[in-house]
């Protein structure tokens, strides 16, 4: 609470200083050295974060301290030891929806589109879960995050035309952001309707 009020403020130090007298007051829970590691990570002082994020996971290793240290090493491309620390906790974070989530999308960064082993570990991660984030991810790691982004607009103003009635404009969106991500059921499905109008 302390943390968002005030880095919504964008008081950083004062942030800092009360999240380091929190740790003064109670330094075996590891919950102020968490917040430390996300801060310093948002303004990129990368030896801080990560030493606050280490410091957290070593106090109380839960998901959410270990998903978070993880982050903050993908995000100073320390990329080797990330993947080390996300295989360590895996086994034991194998049913937390929200610990493999941040690591895959920053894989996806590091890799690129395309990455056959990342796709079809994405896709068993996809069916093992079974919800909307991790088919993003799936189709994010096979088409890319940009190309993936694209389809959206388009989309979207696919949807404004579609409403309004013109058809043609409709139709040139879907079509663009089937093109960028062909798995995406509803760029089909909007592009079927489309057609099925044009040809009454």
């Amino acid at each position: 609470l302390i943390k968002a009020t005030y880095t919504a403020e964008k008081n950083i130090d004062t942030t800092i200083y009360l999240l380091h007298k929190g740790i003064k007051e109670n330094p075996f829970i590891g919950v102020s050295e968490y917040s430390l590691g996300q801060l310093y990570r948002k303004i990129k002082l990368k030896d801080s974060s990560l030493f606050y994020g280490k410091k957290s996971v070593e106090l109380l290793p839960n998901y959410l301290h270990v998903s978070n240290y993880i982050n903050s090493l993908q995000k100073f491309k320390q990329y080797k030891l990330a993947d080390s620390v996300y295989n360590k906790y895996s086994e034991k974070f194998k049913d937390e929806s929200g610990y493999h989530k941040p690591y895959l999308y920053n894989k996806i960064l590091e890799k690129g589109p395309g990455n056959d082993s990342l796709v079809k570990y994405i896709l068993r991660m996809k069916n093992k879960f079974n919800n909307e984030d991790y088919l993003d991810l799936y189709l994010q790691s096979k088409y890319g995050i940009e190309s993936y982004s694209e389809a959206i607009v388009f989309y979207n103003d696919g949807n404004v035309y579609f409403e309004r009635n013109n058809l043609e404009e409709a139709l040139l969106n879907y079509k663009s952001a089937v093109k960028l991500v062909p798995e995406k059921w509803e760029y089909q499905e909007n592009l079927g309707i489309i057609y099925s109008k044009l040809n009454n």
